[in-house]
């Protein structure tokens, strides 16, 4: 019996459709008339500026190609999408971006996740309006062993965001329904086991390689080399504050900022750091301790004295616009002056005389005249480059003669002759080179032989230092909002990823306390009821870790459990208060202050009739209660300073003994 496959109605129309949107998208122009929207690859790198001194490396084009020979950078070797599946793809991100403009590394992940998409339409001449629901289940499962469980989820998320725009758009003929089916990994870092304890160490710097650091910066400074001293001024100043490396190697070069403040009983002058921020937090003041005041500041003068000429340079252009740096006498000179290429190598900086040929061809610069086989240039060509070549800043950025970190291109390079009329960043990739070594001996411990207890030069990333300050911190008690601002976070839940020291160090602290009859509370009590032989389990159990916050020190063992009673510190029973902390004290007046009123507005809404009103009553009486008894532990004059104390007995312990 012979089968007659009816054409379907719909198949047209989603056609016609993604005709419709192709259009639009081209119509839109987001990237800018430089991207040819029926290019298999799209370089986006002119409109997604990165900040100079982390993205400066990154590429940023888009390869709408399939998985054969996918990690080739460049379409040779690479096989392009169909057409039609092509132009699904490349409209799905043009509206994505004009709704919100975002990194180009989204869409490289996006496009990766389509991928498998793709071959499961093999079958079916790779149309995507033959799409259906069970082809993103089939796509999602192929990343179920080749991906880590974070990589799995990104992925699925990236499939669902193609399956909704082919949904909103009408893109398909049937609809698709498809939810991501991995779940979000969120990492509870004291919830694991000792084989991942040992990974997450390596995260932070050890003592020696600190130490190592501390030598490799009087080594370099006795040495008086400018190229290495600007890297160790660099790695001093992560050394005192946990920066981001972008943070830091972003600066202005006006970035200090001081102020008269009393520590210790002494006015003294502290010195700040004002940076830009990122990661969705705004730029702030980075306060520098007080131990550490004269190493960022003799940083701070050395990275000035070596990129001084760079800034020069970057100012001359800024008031000069149309016209590149030049030495004499090239500079602002006649634009037809001709240059020989000997001139040329002089004015540029380069080795010799051949390279500023290829420099010139490699670069576009075509000779004004030739005679008898010498090259001519001419200046406004040479200038041309000069400008192109200059970092691309992102929109509303200050100008490029106030950043910090500006060198000349091809700055401590050897084999190169140093450019100075092209201003560089001084980027993280750069750094890490200094510090680790992108080839084996060249990192600048290995240079100057510092090596570990296994006889390899020691290897320390910027992010270990961040690490390592971070964990000073925990270790000194600072408390949990401070370290997040000190940090540059905009979440205090943040801490926790760089907290190595799992509130071992302060519960050892606290359970000394308690020996000692110097902690107050219902613990303290139940401590001295017990029989002798079973204190000590009772000190493990019931004070496994301790942790500080903004108005005292928690008990709540999180790795058994998440907090309860999380934002509720006032009112819980596992919070102590430091007796006299004078800085706690001042937090708790202000949040009474703020949550006294609240319970006002509660009362009179209560008494109104809204619906759920009664229950802001009690929890905001609840806090408000839990700060007057806090406040009241430090008027307390027969309490000594430094006491734990739990200011609110009346409720009974989630984890009471």
């Amino acid at each position: 019996m012979n089968v007659t496959v009816l054409p379907s109605r719909i198949e047209p129309d989603a056609h016609a459709n993604l005709l419709a949107l192709a259009a639009r998208a081209r119509k839109l122009q987001v990237f800018g008339p430089t991207v040819d929207f029926d290019a298999a690859m799209w370089d986006l790198s002119a409109v997604k500026i990165s900040r100079p001194a982390a993205g400066a490396a990154k590429a940023k084009k888009l390869y709408f190609t399939t998985h054969h020979n996918g990690v080739a950078k460049s379409l040779k070797g690479r096989t392009p999408l169909a057409p039609a599946f092509a132009t699904m793809l490349k409209a799905i991100i043009v509206m994505r971006e004009y709704a919100r403009r975002k990194d180009a590394g989204e869409y490289k992940v996006l496009v990766r996740a389509s991928r498998p998409l793709y071959e499961e339409l093999a079958n079916r001449s790779y149309d995507p309006a033959e799409l259906i629901s069970s082809d993103f289940m089939k796509a999602a499962k192929s990343f179920e062993t080749t991906s880590t469980p974070h990589v799995r989820y990104t992925m699925g998320h990236k499939l669902q965001q193609i399956a909704e725009s082919i949904n909103r758009y009408n893109l398909a003929k049937a609809r698709i329904v498809f939810i991501n089916p991995f779940k979000r990994v969120d990492f509870n870092y004291r919830q694991i086991n000792e084989e991942d304890r040992a990974r997450i160490a390596q995260k932070m710097a050890s003592d020696d390689a600190i130490d190592a650091i501390i030598t490799m910066s009087v080594a370099v400074r006795k040495a008086g080399v400018d190229h290495d001293i600007i890297f160790a001024s660099a790695a001093e100043l992560l050394m005192c504050a946990p920066w981001r490396v972008n943070d830091c190697l972003n600066l202005l070069n006006d970035c200090e900022r001081r102020e008269r403040a009393i520590e210790e009983g002494a006015e003294r002058e502290r010195l700040g750091i004002a940076f830009q921020g990122s990661k969705g937090v705004r730029g702030s003041i980075k306060w520098i301790p007080t131990a550490m005041k004269d190493i960022a500041e003799r940083a701070l003068a050395d990275i000035r004295r070596i990129t001084t000429p760079s800034r020069a340079v970057a100012k001359f252009m800024e008031d000069n616009p149309g016209r590149a740096w030049l030495p004499d006498p090239w500079r602002l000179a006649d634009r037809d002056t001709l240059l020989s290429s000997k001139d040329m190598q002089t004015a540029l900086g380069l080795s010799h005389s051949r390279g500023a040929v290829h420099w010139a061809k490699s670069n576009g610069v075509v000779p004004a005249e030739i005679c008898d086989g010498k090259y001519r240039y001419r200046l406004a060509d040479i200038e041309r480059v000069l400008l192109d070549l200059q970092p691309q800043l992102p929109p509303a950025s200050p100008p490029l003669s106030h950043y910090l970190f500006l060198l000349p291109h091809n700055y401590g390079r050897e084999d190169r002759g140093v450019m100075l009329p092209v201003v560089r960043f001084l980027t993280d990739g750069s750094f890490s080179d200094f510090m680790v070594g992108r080839r084996p001996g060249r990192s600048i411990f290995a240079r100057l032989n510092l090596r570990d207890a296994e006889g390899n030069p020691y290897a320390v990333r910027s992010h270990q230092i961040r690490h390592f300050l971070n964990n000073l911190a925990q270790e000194g008690r600072l408390p949990q909002l401070d370290i997040a601002r000190w940090s540059g976070r905009k979440d205090v839940a943040q801490n926790f990823v760089y907290d190595h020291t799992g509130g071992v160090p302060l519960a050892r602290t606290m359970r000394e306390l308690l020996k000692t009859d110097d902690m107050q509370g219902p613990v303290a009590d139940t401590f001295q009821k017990l029989p002798p032989v079973e204190r000590e389990k009772f000190l493990k159990s019931r004070l496994a870790t301790v942790h500080m916050t903004d108005i005292g020190a928690c008990i709540q063992d999180w790795s058994l459990a998440p907090c309860p009673n999380h934002g509720s510190c006032a009112g819980c029973s596992d919070h102590l208060v430091i007796k006299g902390d004078a800085k706690q004290r001042v937090r708790a007046e202000r949040l009474l202050k703020d949550y006294e009123p609240m319970v006002t507005a509660a009362e009179n809404e209560a008494r109104e009739g809204t619906y759920g009103a009664s229950n802001w009553v009690e929890h905001n009486r609840k806090l408000v209660d839990g700060l007057k008894r806090v406040i009241a532990v430090h008027d307390n004059a027969s309490i000594p300073d430094g006491t734990p104390v739990q200011a609110s007995p009346k409720k009974v312990s989630s984890r009471a003994t």
